[in-house]
């Protein structure tokens, strides 16, 4: 999820709205960003070309330029907590401000206000309709980010960036797991895995270790942690293992000799052999000159 490592939000709403019926939002698009969280009600949404249904605990999402309509299909009220937000910060986004039109009626100049979409590729896109296992922890997260708002106490909106993130982060993953049935109820054996390699970062480990201790298939283990962690287990071993190394290469004055022992391998020409590989330079690049 490479595009979001720079992120740095800009929150220009947040808050929680009571609705009653009736209640529509005809067919609009938005400059920025928008997440809803449907606490109580059922709504009909329509985005683009797609109609689907929205009930209590779920979240909707919609991006700038994308058109889209929420009718309010209960006979009583509704509560929507919800945000509008730019992923990246910059000069103009204070002046925008929300949008309720259509494309068409925009002028030339509103159509240039667009905030640039950076979530519609990759293997992190966000559907318009998140439906989650259990909503909660992103309905507190959101709830947080609200008070934040409403407050006005001092940096609050560097707490803000930081509950975003955290929300933003938390969603991300909670879509990419439900998207990877694979992890569903072997997630916490996978991080049991992952634990085990970190704390064997001294010596060597292979896959057949792993699959051995417990007792899964190499391949299914293999495609299970990459799926998780986005690293094989082995790359994720040698990882730890030349990152240590290169701790002890700046920080100590142990011999590369003694190094290489400490880290398990056979000899010293074996750990430079193996490091130059992994690393792309010889040990003693690190060595403080």
């Amino acid at each position: 999820m490479q595009e979001f490592n720079n992120i740095s939000p800009y929150i220009r709403l947040a808050t929680h709205c009571h609705l009653l019926a009736p209640w529509h939002i005809c067919p609009r698009v938005i400059w920025d960003y928008e997440l809803i969280f449907l606490k109580k009600g059922n709504f009909l949404v329509k985005v683009e070309n797609k109609e689907f249904h929205a009930q209590a605990g779920d979240i909707l999402f919609f991006r700038p330029l994308q058109e889209h309509e929420i009718i309010l299909l209960d006979d009583d009220y509704c509560l929507q907590p919800h945000i509008h937000f730019d992923l990246i910060q910059d000069e103009l986004s204070p002046q925008i401000k929300i949008c309720f039109r259509n494309f068409n009626s925009l002028t030339d100049y509103e159509k240039t206000l667009f905030r640039p979409d950076i979530t519609s590729q990759g293997d992190s896109v966000l559907p318009s309709l998140i439906r989650l296992k259990n909503s909660s922890s992103f309905e507190n997260m959101l709830y947080d980010i609200i008070d934040e708002f409403n407050s006005k106490m001092p940096f609050y909106e560097m707490r803000m960036k930081g509950k975003f993130i955290a929300l933003w982060a938390y969603l991300l993953t909670a879509n990419y797991k439900k998207n990877n049935e694979i992890l569903y109820g072997n997630y916490q054996e996978l991080l049991d895995i992952k634990e085990y390699i970190a704390a064997n970062a001294n010596r060597s480990l292979t896959l057949d270790e792993l699959s051995s201790k417990y007792n899964i298939n190499k391949r299914y283990l293999l495609k299970k942690f990459k799926c998780a962690f986005r690293i094989t287990p082995m790359h994720y071993h040698n990882a730890l293992r030349f990152e240590k190394a290169r701790e002890l290469l700046q920080y100590t004055n142990k011999s590369i000799s003694e190094i290489s022992t400490e880290l398990g391998f056979t000899n010293a020409m074996v750990f430079s052999r193996a490091f130059k590989n992994f690393d792309g330079v010889p040990p003693s690049y690190y060595r403080l000159r």
